[in-house]
């Protein structure tokens, strides 16, 4: 790998393997012809599994040198975030994962049918079928007509071109760029290239007391919001899960993360991008409230393209009148508009009135 400074560790590759939803494989037949394909696999200590017909071209290359490949896409980066003229800044950041080895028959009926199992479990985690068991007399037939193959992996290699080997100044060109497109997925890529990046978080994406300030959730965090969340007023007597699961179906999510890794505030908002929105859910963990952890929650939330560009934002509040006043809003029976029914309103220009 030419830079080294975006080659990841090997457990990163095979997760990228393991998360994807199809990989690549490229081999040659005997007679020297190149050969790739498009697979679902799922994987197994060392080994890459897949399956195809008992005599199909895949079979030709048994014995053979062969690579599993897969590749994410985090965004891209059009030339002009950061060149006004040049098209050559433009650019596509992604992961990638390679995989090295031979291709093997799995020739025992017990490794044949785990290794359809855990095909079946990666993409069908939902259950809904029987087991394929080595004695499920069910898959006789479908035992014997599949070839299940293994790349036995020699050798792993991952790549990650999220910014981390630029200066600062190109990082930030980037991530501000993303944050005011606001497309989709573009909101996880700017937490996935400043978590990525060994230079400090800029200063838009900083909280008071270097708290950084998160754009999308990752692993646990829908959890603890939910915990923080539960016994407020407007959560009272509703379980923890049901939070959760609420949380997950937000239009946008920001988060703030101390300098232990503790989630110690949130919020979200659900809307339609253009029109209305309404902001839910706002948090802030007891021991850091009075700090302005808050305050940069919420601006960092109505400066969300999904929520810029929406004429009005709505939320409900019985004890924050004041707090919220700080950034326009203002008691929706001052709005003349008949559907303001939520405590109060931020109406944005003339389109937002009448």
């Amino acid at each position: 790998m030419r830079k080294k400074a975006r080659r990841t560790n090997e457990q990163a590759a095979w997760d990228l393997l393991a998360a994807a939803p199809a990989v690549h494989l490229a081999s040659t037949t005997p007679d020297g012809a190149p050969l790739v394909r498009v697979l679902n696999a799922a994987l197994a200590p060392g080994r890459v599994l897949f399956h195809g017909a008992v005599f199909g071209e895949k079979s030709a290359c048994l014995g053979r040198a062969a690579v599993v490949s897969a590749f994410r896409e985090i965004a891209f980066v059009p030339s002009y975030f950061r060149d006004e003229r040049k098209a050559c800044p433009a650019t596509t950041l992604y992961r990638s994962a390679l995989a090295y080895g031979v291709l093997r028959d799995v020739e025992d009926h017990a490794a044949k049918a785990a290794a359809l199992e855990a095909l079946m479990q990666k993409h069908q985690p939902e259950g809904g079928y029987t087991p394929l068991t080595p004695g499920e007399r069910l898959y006789e037939k479908d035992y014997r007509s599949t070839r299940v193959f293994e790349l036995v992996v020699e050798r792993i290699e991952g790549k990650a071109s999220l910014c981390q080997d630029r200066p600062p100044a190109v990082r930030d060109a980037v991530v501000n760029g993303l944050w005011d497109r606001g497309d989709p997925g573009d909101a996880d890529a700017i937490r996935e290239i400043l978590e990525e990046s060994p230079h400090p978080w800029p200063e838009r994406f900083l909280g008071p007391d270097g708290v950084e300030l998160l754009t999308a959730p990752r692993g646990e965090e829908l959890q603890e919001h939910a915990r923080l969340l539960a016994g407020h007023y407007w959560r009272e007597g509703v379980p923890v899960e049901d939070i959760e699961r609420s949380l997950r179906g937000s239009s946008v999510w920001v988060g703030a993360r101390d300098r232990e890794g503790r989630l110690v505030g949130a919020a979200r908002a659900i809307t339609d991008a253009a029109w209305v929105a309404s902001i839910h859910d706002v948090v802030v963990h007891p021991e850091v409230q009075g700090r302005g952890i808050g305050r940069a929650l919420i601006a960092l939330l109505l400066d969300h393209a999904r929520l810029r560009r929406c004429a009005n934002v709505h939320l409900g509040t019985a004890d924050k009148e004041r707090f919220y006043g700080r950034f326009g809003f203002v008691p929706s029976k001052e709005v003349q508009r008949p559907y303001a029914a939520t405590p109060m309103t931020l109406v944005r220009g003339v389109t937002g009135r009448g």
